[in-house]
């Protein structure tokens, strides 16, 4: 928990470089998926994809962000997680409108 929260803290960091800034998320979320694994904690795992997809598109790697956003999907279906499901599938399409 405490690397998502490092991540989501630089991710809207004003201070210092955007890009640095940006790259020390990325560092902090790939790290919290040794913990939150897809076979351990699955909605986690959905929850992180998701995460890191938002932060793609900020780096503005559009194609990274659709395949994070689609791994999400798999765990976030309609029908076991209504909400988390209809947020990335919007969030999917924002995604789609940067390609």
């Amino acid at each position: 928990m405490v690397q998502i929260n490092l991540a989501a803290i630089y991710s809207d960091r004003i201070k210092g470089n955007r890009q640095n800034n940006l790259e020390a998320a990325l560092h902090h979320f790939t790290a919290a998926f040794k913990i939150y694994t897809k076979r351990d904690f699955p909605q986690n795992w959905a929850t992180l994809q998701n995460n890191l997809g938002l932060l793609y598109g900020k780096l503005g790697l559009h194609d990274k962000q659709i395949q994070s956003l689609k791994a999400s999907l798999e765990v976030c279906t309609r029908k076991a997680f209504p909400p988390d499901w209809a947020s990335t599938k919007y969030n999917l399409g924002l995604g789609y409108q940067k390609l």
